[in-house]
């Protein structure tokens, strides 16, 4: 875990195989390519904290519904990570921090945007509404080799954990160049 000076804590959790994420959400090997057809999918859970939920149905941050949103906005397609037969329900928090659903980015492309849209969100949305408040979100993207994601973690004040997502939706343009 590293410390910014902005006092955001910037966590790289490591890598994943991907059939071994989505088996961990409940998927089958075939979901995989159901998946990879979205920009971004939000995954149920909250970042850095386990979930014991039945498996009748997945607990998402109370705030998936208004990320999805914001993608669907900016015109990127959106699903959540939900198996069939299994009920979205949302988890509400009533801590002082805000905890936004892991974002899985299944391409470069959507990344670069995604982070974007995501700190622009934050910025200019969340911050006139709610204030100051600390945020927590966990982004995984894609690696070359198409089966492996990379996971990190940020939190921190929504204003600053905003300019490091930009900051890195920078690096990932120019990356992908």
């Amino acid at each position: 875990m590293s410390m910014i000076d902005s006092g955001v804590e910037v966590d790289d959790l490591g890598y994943v195989d991907v059939n071994i994420y989505l088996a961990q959400l409940g998927f089958d090997e075939d979901a995989f390519s159901s998946m990879t057809s979205k920009d971004v999918v939000l995954a149920p859970g909250l970042p850095g904290e386990s979930i014991d939920a039945p498996s009748s149905y997945a607990a998402f941050s109370s705030w998936a519904s208004d990320i999805g949103k914001v993608y669907r906005g900016q015109g990127l397609s959106v699903g959540f990570a939900l198996p069939e037969g299994v009920e979205r329900r949302e988890i509400l928090r009533k801590a002082a921090d805000v905890l936004l659903p892991p974002i899985v980015f299944f391409s470069q492309a959507g990344l670069a945007v995604g982070l974007n849209i995501l700190a622009n969100w934050l910025y200019e949305d969340f911050i006139a509404v709610f204030g100051l408040r600390r945020v927590r979100v966990e982004v995984l993207d894609i690696e070359a080799d198409s089966m492996t994601l990379h996971r990190v973690k940020y939190e921190g004040p929504a204003d600053e954990v905003a300019k490091i997502l930009r900051s890195e939706s920078k690096k990932k343009k120019k990356k992908k160049k």
